[in-house]
Parts: structure tokens; C-alpha cells; sequence
């Protein structure tokens, strides 16, 4: 004997953290902008204090050690003033680098990051790679030309030339103008570089391509709503509406898929050396658009499916409400009789026209949603993407069942 569970249907407990993730994700992102936003404020409060002590310098060919105005500690005082007191840290306070864990000593020397106010090592005796160094003496120059979208002050923008420059002069002048900056720092302001390369000139037509595709992706989303209240509402009044926005929806995936298509053939090609499609340029940027899309054409098609299915299901409903009773009786009395073409020529002839053209109609759908869900067979095939041909291939299975069964029904009325 079956288990009561079998009988029953095993019943699954959900709890959708969804709604808290994502409040949790805009809280982290916010909390990283803003932490970014500091980083670069404090970094343009660095360069106005550096540019002064560095013109007079280089103004007066002196060794860049002592000045009038900003001699050493009256440097670094006013570095402890543009970092905050409360973030610098106490050397005597730290023992290990927040980065590596190593231990200072002897040959592990402090240093202050001059944008976090922390303790880091320079990891000259323990590491070889420079890209895997807890903290550099980077040059400001350096930075500047990696970020000129920054808002810098005015004097800034009037000596850019000069202080471009500053790197290739003399080490003396050179260190003069550069400050140290721990990895954690430097990647935090360098992220605004990498967000300005989106507005890049090879960017343009990606960016271009991904506009004209989200004017169609949102007639699908406000459509596919549209649709599921009007199927929910159940009013014969709708009928119009439903089959106007039916058509709607059709045409807008089509248009969908033939726009992801020629984004696919604009912007890959295949490799020759990896015999499969890579991005042209903007890798990351493309490949993520691409996949984004896919995905959305998958499931707007999964979901009009699905909607096609509840509409053509409350039209059975009507129609087994219009034949009535009486019919079904009818047909009840007859069946100790051998069926014949007689008699189905019949239940075909109780159809009406209405009810002809409804069928039909389905039908039409029914066989537009195959079309497309073969198309993205092939495409997945070419692609070698087998992982999702599994369930398109169940899609197509079902569309093909239904499309007999549509068929059936309307007999001699069929296409």
C-alpha cells in the first residue's frame, strides 16, 4: 500500500527571502557608493594640497623635503586632517597588516594609506608581483590621467599639463608629487574608471542596439500584464481586446527575437582558435546584455504560452456551457450505437461560428508559439547551448499535442 504522502502529494515549504535580499543588496550598494564617493573626495582634497607644495618646489629647483608653507609634518598633519583623526590609525596600535596578516618588524615597515587613514605593508620583501602589493607610493599624476572625469579644482584643471608630466621628471620632484595608497583604496577609485567605459566610443552602437531592444522588451512586460488581468476578468466584452492584444504580444516577440538575433550576428563572431562565438569588443559588456536578453525572450515566451493555455481553457469552458446539457445527453443515449462519420460530421456541425473562429484562432497561436519555440531550438543548437534544449524541446512536444487536439476539434472546419 502507498504511503498517505504518495497519495496526498508531498506539499513543499517555501520562504521567498527575495523582498530582504534585494533590500539587502540596495543597502550594500548604497553603503559601497558611498564609501567610493569618500575615497574619490578625499583623493581630490590630496591633489589641491600636493600641487601647491609641488609648482613652489619645481619653481624653485630645491630638494623637495622642506618648504615656506608645507614642509613634511605640516604635510602630513594635513593629510590627518583629509582622512579624519578618528580614521587614522595609531602605528602602536597595529600589529599585523590588515591586507596580508603579516607581522611588522624589522623588515615589514608600517605605512599609512593617505585615503584610508589604515596601517598597511608595502610588501616589498614578501611579494614580487607589483599588482599584489598591499600599498604603493603611487603618483598623483599617475591617478589623474587614469581618472580626468573627476571633478578637480580649478587650479588643478589650469596646471593638468604640468602635473601629467610630473611622472617622468626626476625621482626627487616625482616623489614630491605621489602619496601612498593601499590596493584596497586603489581599486575603490578606480572603479569610476571602469564605469566610464561604458560611455566609450565602441560602446556607442552596443548601447544604441540595447535602447531600440528595451522599447520592445517593455511593450512585453506592460502587454503580458495587460493580458493575464484581462484572462483573470473573464468578460465577454474583453474578447476584442484580448485577440488585439493577443496579436500585439505575437508580433512584439517575433520582433523580440529577430532584434536578439542580429544583436547575436552584429556583435559576435566566431573564434578561430576556440571555434565558438566570441564577443568583438566590450566582452563583458556584451556578453551580459546578450544573456539578459535571452533569458527575457525565454521566459516572455514560457509566460504567453502559459497565458495562451489559461485563455484557451476558459474559451473550453464557454463552449461546453454553450452546448448545454442537452447535447451531452444526447450524446449519452447514442453511445451503445457504433460511432460513425455520420455522427462526428455532427458534433463538428453543433460548433458555431463563433466558436469556429475562436478554435481557429488558438490554432493560429498555438502554431506561431511552435514557430518560435523550434526557432530558438535551432539557435540553442548552433550555440551548443544543450543544457537549455531539454526543456524546449518538452515546449514543443506540448504545442505539437495541442495543435492535433485544436485540430481534431474543429474537423472539417480546420485550416
Amino acid at each position: 500500500m502507498a504511503k498517505p504522502g504518495v497519495l496526498s502529494g508531498t506539499k513543499i515549504k517555501i520562504n521567498d527571502l527575495t523582498t530582504e535580499f534585494a533590500a539587502k543588496r540596495d543597502v550594500d550598494i548604497e553603503k559601497r557608493i558611498m564609501e567610493r564617493n569618500t575615497i574619490s573626495a578625499r583623493f581630490l582634497r590630496l591633489t589641491d594640497l600636493h600641487l601647491k607644495s609641488y609648482l613652489r618646489h619645481k619653481k624653485q629647483r630645491k630638494i623637495p623635503f622642506l618648504g615656506s608653507f608645507f614642509d613634511k609634518e605640516q604635510i602630513s598633519e594635513a593629510e590627518k586632517q583629509i582622512v579624519g583623526v578618528e580614521n587614522w590609525q595609531p602605528d602602536e596600535e597595529v600589529s599585523h597588516c590588515k591586507l596580508c596578516f603579516a607581522k611588522f618588524g624589522l623588515l615589514t615597515r608600517k605605512h599609512h594609506c593617505r585615503l584610508c587613514g589604515s596601517v598597511v605593508d608595502d610588501g616589498s620583501f614578501t611579494e614580487n608581483t607589483p599588482a599584489r602589493l598591499c600599498s604603493a607610493q603611487v603618483p598623483l599624476s599617475l591617478l589623474m590621467e587614469k581618472l580626468p572625469q573627476l571633478n578637480y579644482s580649478p587650479i588643478v584643471k589650469s596646471n593638468w599639463d604640468i602635473l601629467i608630466s610630473a611622472g617622468g621628471v626626476e625621482a626627487s620632484h616625482s616623489r614630491d608629487f605621489s602619496v601612498r595608497v593601499c590596493k584596497t583604496c586603489k581599486d575603490s577609485l578606480l572603479h569610476s574608471k571602469h564605469d566610464s567605459r561604458v560611455d566609450l566610443p565602441e560602446n556607442i552602437d552596443v548601447l544604441s542596439a540595447y535602447d531600440e531592444i528595451l522599447a520592445v522588451k517593455a511593450t512585453i512586460i506592460s502587454s503580458l500584464a495587460r493580458y493575464q488581468n484581462l484572462i483573470q476578468e473573464n468578460k465577454e466584452a474583453y474578447n476584442n481586446q484580448v485577440n488585439r492584444l493577443r496579436s500585439r504580444l505575437r508580433k512584439a516577440v517575433k520582433d523580440l527575437e529577430i532584434m536578439v538575433n542580429a544583436f547575436l550576428n552584429r556583435f559576435f563572431a566566431i573564434d578561430a582558435q576556440l571555434k565558438r562565438l566570441t564577443p568583438t569588443h566590450s566582452a563583458k559588456l556584451v556578453t551580459n546584455i546578450y544573456k539578459a536578453l535571452s533569458v527575457f525572450l525565454q521566459d516572455s515566451i514560457l509566460q504567453f504560452k502559459r497565458l495562451n493555455e489559461e485563455f484557451q481553457k476558459v474559451e473550453h469552458q464557454k463552449l461546453a456551457g454553450q452546448l448545454g446539457a442537452s447535447t451531452r445527453a444526447e450524446s449519452c443515449t447514442q453511445h451503445s450505437s457504433p460511432l460513425s462519420a455520420t455522427m462526428l460530421l455532427n458534433v463538428s456541425s453543433r460548433l458555431t461560428k463563433k466558436q469556429i473562429r475562436e478554435l481557429r484562432e488558438q490554432l493560429m497561436v498555438t502554431n506561431e508559439q511552435k514557430f518560435i519555440i523550434e526557432s530558438l531550438i535551432e539557435d540553442v543548437k548552433r550555440q551548443r547551448k544543450f543544457d537549455e534544449l531539454t526543456t524546449l524541446e518538452g515546449n514543443r512536444k506540448e504545442l505539437a499535442s495541442r495543435i492535433a487536439e485544436l485540430t481534431d476539434e474543429l474537423g472539417e472546419y480546420g485550416f
